[in-house]
């Protein structure tokens, strides 16, 4: 069992022990660990009790840090005996838990890196379900050729959807002398070089066909508002985080478009695309429809109706 401390956000103070082998941490009610923050997703990350260990996952478009450190997404991670762990923004908690005791009452039960090596490649874990398909480590065996073990490897390799990184310490990424990762230069050769000199010999054809294509750009810009949306070039992940400001107060009586808003989110975290189309859809009708107030729209003010309107269609579009 492992325990969990508050130590900032609104529900700083409060501590859970939770008994179960998986748990899961987020704003829904259906989680073990709720956590009252609305910078935090339906379902934030979850906790895995594994052979005496505890490991970390956490979604595609959730924020987790383990001691101020991020981790990979869909990947299941192994914790420390002790540390800090940050959802999203603003709640930050002390997580710690006791190795168990061995047979002999010596203390701490003590692995090998090989041992744990082998288990963490014995554990398959699904990224995609919150179920967990971890069987026991196999047991030992003779060594055979090297050229068997070789392709029974290289076969174990392709099933794997995920696995648990261990804690070697390698870097997954080399940085380079400035703290930067390293970049990608291409040389030119020769090929390039004649390319280069082929186009500055273009006619001049081609230069009065650039003049004109320009010249019908420029009118069309002035018969079509030049103003485009001020988050048209969000990702759908950056839609949906943005989203969450018009979800409102969890005190105050929510209007219908609010709920369908929450009622999309709480169906992506748990991977119910369909579901979530439809509820962003019912707010874009809304958003729409003629019977709205034409001075203040459904969310109370105009530009909160139109940026509204582009997040979903942000997300909604194909």
């Amino acid at each position: 069992m492992f325990r969990i401390v508050v130590t900032t956000g609104p529900e700083r103070g409060k501590v859970f022990e939770p008994e179960d082998e998986l748990v899961h941490v987020g704003r829904g009610p259906d989680n073990q660990i709720v956590l009252d923050d609305a910078s935090i997703d339906e379902h934030q990350a979850s906790l895995l009790h594994k052979n005496g260990r505890y490991a970390i996952y956490r979604p595609e478009d959730a924020d987790v840090l383990v001691d101020g450190s991020d981790i990979p997404a869909e990947k299941w991670v192994w914790l420390p005996a002790d540390a800090r762990l940050q959802f999203g923004r603003r709640t930050s908690c002390q997580f710690s838990y006791e190795a168990p005791l061995d047979s002999g009452g010596n203390g701490a039960a003590r692995r090998t890196a090989e041992e744990r090596d082998g288990e963490a490649q014995a554990s398959e874990v699904s990224a995609a379900t919150d179920t967990v398909d971890a069987p026991p480590p196999p047991p030992r065996q003779e060594k055979k050729p090297k050229a068997e073990r070789k392709r029974k490897k290289s076969a174990k390799r392709k099933r794997q959807t995920a696995r648990f990184i261990t804690d070697r310490g390698d870097t997954l990424v080399e940085l380079g002398a400035d703290g930067h990762l390293p970049e990608l230069s291409l040389e030119e050769g020769p090929a390039s070089r004649q390319k280069g000199e082929r186009s500055k010999k273009s006619g001049p054809a081609l230069l009065y066909c650039a003049l004109g294509l320009s010249f019908l750009g420029s009118m069309g810009m002035l018969l079509i508002d030049p103003s485009p949306p001020t988050v048209s070039e969000m990702s759908r992940s950056h839609a949906r985080e943005e989203i969450v400001h018009f979800f409102g107060n969890d005190d105050d009586a929510l209007e219908p478009w609010q709920e369908s808003l929450r009622g999309a989110r709480l169906a992506y975290s748990r991977r119910d695309y369909g579901t979530e189309m439809f509820e962003y859809r019912k707010v874009l009708n809304l958003l729409n429809s003629e019977d709205r107030d034409p001075h203040v729209g459904i969310t109370g003010h105009l530009n909160g109706d139109k940026e509204l309107r582009t997040l979903i269609g942000i997300i909604i579009s194909r």
